[in-house]
C-alpha cells in the first residue's frame, strides 16, 4: 500500500500561513491599542504635572496661569484625537478578530479533514494488511498439508487447457475429467 498522502496538504499549508499572517496583524493592531493607552496616561500625567509645577512655585507669575490654560486646552485636544484613534484601533481589532476567527475555523476543517482521511487510510492499510497475512498463512498452511499428505506432485491450479466446453454442461460426471481419473 502508498504512503498516506492528503490531497489538501497544500491548501492546509495555505490556510496555516494565511492564519499565522491574520495573528501577526491582530498582534499589531494590539499593540497599537496600547500605544493609544499609554498616550492617554502620559496625556493625564502631563496635566497633572503642569498643573503641579505651577502650583508648587510659592508666587505664580501673572502669565503662568495663561500658559497653563492653554496646555490644558492643548492636551484636551490631543486626549479628543488620541481617544478617536483608540476608537478606531478598537473598531479594527474587533474586525481583525473575525478575520482570525474565520482563518482558524478554516484551518481546522482541514485538519478534521485530514485526520479522516488519515484514519479511513489507517482501516484500508489494515485491511490490506490483514489480506496479506490470510493468504501468507493459507499459502503456508497449503504447502504442509501437501507435502504431508504427499500430494507435492500435483499442480495447485488446474490448467485452463485441460476444461471444454463440455466439462460444465449440467450432466458433468467430475470423475470423466482427465484431472480427476488419475
Amino acid at each position: 500500500m502508498k504512503r498516506f498522502q492528503f490531497r489538501l496538504q497544500t491548501a492546509l499549508d495555505w490556510r496555516s500561513r494565511r492564519k499565522e499572517i491574520e495573528q501577526a496583524r491582530l498582534q499589531v493592531l494590539l499593540e497599537e491599542l496600547g500605544g493609544t493607552e499609554a498616550a492617554l496616561r502620559r496625556i493625564s500625567e502631563g496635566a497633572v504635572d503642569a498643573q503641579n509645577e505651577t502650583y508648587s512655585a510659592g508666587q505664580i507669575a501673572p502669565g503662568a496661569l495663561t500658559a497653563l490654560e492653554r496646555h490644558r486646552a492643548h492636551l484636551q485636544r490631543e486626549r479628543a484625537r488620541v481617544l478617536e484613534r483608540r476608537v478606531d484601533c478598537e473598531k479594527n481589532v474587533a474586525a481583525q478578530r473575525e478575520r482570525l476567527i474565520e482563518a482558524e475555523r478554516a484551518v481546522r476543517l482541514l485538519e478534521k479533514l485530514k485526520e479522516r482521511r488519515l484514519t479511513e487510510w489507517n482501516v484500508e492499510a489494515n485491511k490490506e494488511l490483514e489480506s496479506l497475512t490470510a493468504e501468507s498463512f493459507m499459502a503456508r498452511w497449503s504447502r504442509s498439508t501437501r507435502s504431508r499428505d504427499g500430494l507435492d506432485d500435483l499442480p495447485n491450479v488446474i490448467p485452463v487447457q485441460d476444461f471444454n466446453a463440455s466439462d460444465f454442461a449440467p450432466n458433468h460426471v467430475k470423475d470423466q475429467h482427465p484431472f480427476f481419473r488419475r
